[in-house]
């Protein structure tokens, strides 16, 4: 329900660029390459090695994702991205047994990362992030660097950290990035929710207009989702001008005549049911049909005993049938699968109520704004 939420209003969280990682104690491949500078120096004896301890140096490097927010169009989708980086917090060289080849030994396992990183990146790109097994691509990187240290004896054969820099250095020099080719596209739309508000004048046919004029409305309501059906509620409040006649309605209710020349409201709230037949990355097209009550009210000049003042009003059971056309301004395709968008829609219905005076035909021609939010399948 908080993603739904946060979707709904459209806030929208920046991702920090790499840059930053610097300051936090860490050095990015891009960087550079490393110096005996970025490792801590430690006493092995201190930390339970033996006087000829297995590792002498040690490497905590790590490939991390962001998600990079990508807009094309009037859509906006993060795809992850990725980098690999040295926590130079947490690696360590013994000075007692440091050499030339310690910092050399420790950039091939750096380079194992970046060209594991580059292989998983270009997956992401080219495939998309449901193809991305993290387990299996972890494992497959620490089988790497398992068995470098274990060919170089940790460091102390200089003849295979010879091979390997060789190996790796033709590795990166052809395993480049391939541009994102992977792109959400046509989204199937599961469960969601939306929230609107709008102008829904009304224009009045028949024996209604010997009494009132045209209505100028307020409308909202809410809509909920599932596929391409839609199920909501709509309300719509405005003036319909003043009362011609004053034989309109009377209301015995409240011993009230309605009077001539006095201003007169229009109001609904009805159920509507439609279908998106054509649901496209910037227009779609919903017929629906509603069900609800409609009528006019009229205030009689006096007030209850809360000083509100008192209305008359005349209600009806009310029908309509029609179409809306949206046209999406903006859509977002969030990391946890949500779809957001913001579609300016302008409808036409015919509507068809039964009141006490007479029967009101009407049509409505109105446009509202609409915030969507659904979980893509």
């Amino acid at each position: 329900m908080k993603k739904t939420l946060v979707f709904l209003l459209l806030i929208l969280v920046g991702v920090s660029g790499w840059a930053q990682d610097n300051s936090k104690g860490y050095k990015l491949w891009t960087d550079g390459k490393l110096t005996i500078e970025d490792f801590q120096s430690r006493n092995v004896k201190s930390v339970g090695f033996t006087l000829d301890p297995v590792e002498t140096s040690y490497l905590e490097a790590l490939i991390d994702f962001k998600s990079e927010k990508v807009k094309k169009g009037n859509l906006r989708y993060y795809r992850p991205v990725s980098c690999t980086k040295a926590d130079l917090l947490n690696s360590w060289y013994a000075p007692d047994y440091y050499t030339s080849w310690t910092v050399r030994y420790n950039q091939v396992i750096f380079d194992i990362f970046e060209a594991s990183r580059r292989e998983i990146q270009n997956q992401l790109n080219t495939e998309g992030a449901d193809s991305y097994n993290k387990d299996y691509l972890m494992r497959v990187l620490k089988s790497r660097v398992d068995t470098f240290k274990g060919e170089s004896a940790y460091g102390r054969d200089t003849s295979v950290i010879r091979d390997y820099e060789f190996k790796y250095s033709e590795m990166l020099d052809t395993l480049v990035e391939k541009e994102p080719v992977a792109f959400p596209g046509k989204v199937r739309k599961g469960y969601g929710m939306g929230l609107w508000i709008g102008y829904n004048p009304e224009v009045y046919f028949g024996k209604i207009n010997n009494w009132v004029s045209m209505a100028h409305r307020l409308s909202f309501g809410f809509d909920f989702y599932y596929d391409r059906i839609s199920l909501g509620l709509l309300m719509s409040i405005g003036p319909a001008g003043k009362l011609k006649k004053g034989d309109f309605y009377n209301d015995h209710r409240e011993n009230y005549v309605w009077r001539q020349g006095e201003k007169v409201s229009s109001h609904e709230a009805m159920f509507k049911l439609g279908y998106t037949i054509y649901d496209g990355s910037i227009l779609s097209f919903t017929p629906a049909v509603g069900f609800g009550i409609g009528g006019f009210e009229q205030k009689t000049g006096d007030y209850d005993s809360d000083d509100n003042p008192v209305t008359s009003n005349v209600d009806g059971f009310r029908v309509a049938a029609g179409a809306d056309f949206g046209f999406k301004l903006y859509r977002e395709i969030d990391p946890y699968n949500m779809v957001g968008e913001i579609p300016l829609r302008f409808s036409v219905y015919g509507a068809w109520m039964r009141l006490r005076p007479c029967d009101v035909f009407s049509i409505n021609a109105g446009i509202k704004l609409s915030i969507d939010s659904w979980f893509a399948k």
